[in-house]
């Protein structure tokens, strides 16, 4: 509210001559006014012992007093009983017994007892995304939670991501998530608010209706509403965007867990300085998750991270404070040679004996074994956002000395459920604390999404991630 009176204050200056906005400036403004005026300087305050906080609000007030200078003065006398009715309403509105969440429980469905929902869906493998995905409204009432004893969860998205795993998983090029069976709605991730939740869901795992979660879905994301069972939700702060928080489901959390993979404390794996004096190669790094990839490693504190790319990717891998590298191994190798501690190599299934021969002694390889790899090796070149379709598998080799990896978000999430909410609680926290930023391409409504398919499904390249905003009226920024 303050930041509003401020604002509107700056914007004064330009004439503003809407009523309802300075009746409201002036009605908020005397609240706030009084709340600080009863707040008067201690005995021997100075000036430099005044907080922050407190400067802010003694600097407001001056903006705030010169506004109801300017909007009472004696020419506006129509304008000030107008101020006054205002202030009535608000009174009148604070006394009242208005319920928000019985409003939005009351909305939740129709009249005839049925949850309304809209999303994505397709019901065959392959072809292209005009002809094989369409939006479909449904009626479901089998979403809501009726037994006071389920733990599962009712969830109104607030977005999802639309990335290259989705165009992989609709091609058959990575095998559907979780079994899921057709007719498949995209989407491998959400962030949203639940709507609906059994007593388990609170008492077991702490989930209240009306609390901000998210989660790695496989499948579902791309919908206005999802159904989950609690103990795979991780609450999300709200001070943070739905979409920002949307890329870091699936994106960020893969390239956390790829460069600590095989390190399970988290007093070192969620360490500012896990990563130090450490080196990192990543082969690809201009494609969404490389990129997220190249801010952690830097952000963990490690002393240089290479990344291989085409020429014209050079200057912004040097933005992203990457050391650029040609594709070619005649290229990178002679420069890395045995002075790497982390490889990731998305593009092999195998290391390669370039990789053993970058990597040093004590290092590790991480590569990403599809299960239907000869679909991925003749699309390897418009390959942009594929982490997750890989087994979790470590060996040591007797004769290098070195580990090799393979990872897949999905089975690290199964398999490691509270190290995956952890990992993901983490990173809200650093996205929260503005320590990463994650690049939104642009946002997308729900009819938008086959169109964002089809340029996944190219070989063009996004400065970020497509997000799906299902409740986006307009469509979101072109």
């Amino acid at each position: 509210v303050a930041y509003d009176i401020y604002r509107s204050q700056r914007l004064f200056g330009r004439d503003i001559r809407n009523e309802n906005i300075l009746c409201n400036v002036v009605v908020e403004a005397d609240r706030i006014d009084q709340n600080e005026t009863s707040k008067p300087f201690k005995d021997g305050e100075l000036v430099s012992e005044i907080t922050p906080k407190r400067r802010k609000n003694l600097k407001l007030m001056t903006s705030i007093r010169s506004v109801k200078e300017k909007l009472l003065s004696p020419s506006r006398s129509r304008l000030k009983e107008k101020i006054d009715s205002v202030k009535n309403a608000k009174i009148t509105m604070k006394s009242s017994t208005f319920d928000f969440r019985e409003t939005m429980k009351r909305n939740l469905v129709n009249k005839d007892g049925h949850l309304e929902n809209t999303r994505i869906i397709y019901s065959a493998l392959g072809g292209t995304s005009s002809e094989m995905m369409a939006v479909v409204r449904d009626d479901e009432k089998g979403l809501l939670v009726n037994d006071p004893k389920s733990s599962d969860v009712l969830i109104q998205i607030e977005a999802s991501t639309v990335s290259k795993l989705d165009a992989n998983i609709r091609h058959g090029y990575v095998e559907i998530p979780n079994g899921a069976s057709f007719p498949i709605t995209p989407g491998v991730d959400f962030v949203g608010r639940v709507r609906n939740c059994g007593e388990s869901a609170s008492i077991m795992h702490g989930i209240n209706e009306y609390d901000r979660v998210a989660s790695l879905c496989g499948t579902g994301g791309n919908s206005k509403y999802i159904s989950m069972d609690a103990s795979k939700l991780v609450r999300v702060p709200t001070s943070i965007p739905a979409t920002s928080a949307a890329i870091i489901v699936e994106s960020y959390l893969a390239a956390f867990q790829a460069l600590h993979l095989g390190e399970y404390a988290f007093e070192n794996r969620h360490s500012p300085t896990s990563l130090t004096n450490m080196t990192v190669l990543v082969f690809g790094g201009i494609s969404s998750i490389g990129q997220a990839i190249i801010e952690l490693a830097l952000l963990f504190n490690a002393s240089k991270v290479y990344s291989t790319g085409l020429p014209k990717h050079h200057n912004l891998l040097k933005s992203l404070g990457a050391i650029p590298l040609g594709t070619e191994s005649t290229e990178w190798l002679p420069i890395v040679c045995e002075q790497m501690n982390i490889v990731i190599d998305p593009y092999h299934s195998q290391p390669t004996e370039d990789s053993r021969h970058s990597i040093k002694a004590g290092g590790k390889i991480i590569c990403f074994d599809h299960q239907n790899g000869e679909h991925i090796t003749k699309r390897i070149e418009s390959t942009d956002n594929w982490f997750s379709q890989y087994f979790i598998r470590s060996s040591t080799l007797d004769d290098e000395k070195h580990s090799e990896l393979t990872y897949d978000v999905f089975n690290e999430w199964e398999s490691h459920l509270e190290i995956g909410k952890s990992d993901l609680s983490y990173l809200f926290g650093l996205l929260k604390n503005e320590r990463i930023e994650p690049q939104v391409a642009r946002t997308l409504k729900l009819s938008k999404v086959p169109d964002a398919h089809h340029y996944l499904d190219g070989k063009r390249r996004i400065q970020g991630t497509f997000v799906c905003v299902p409740w986006e009226v307009r469509g979101g920024n072109k």
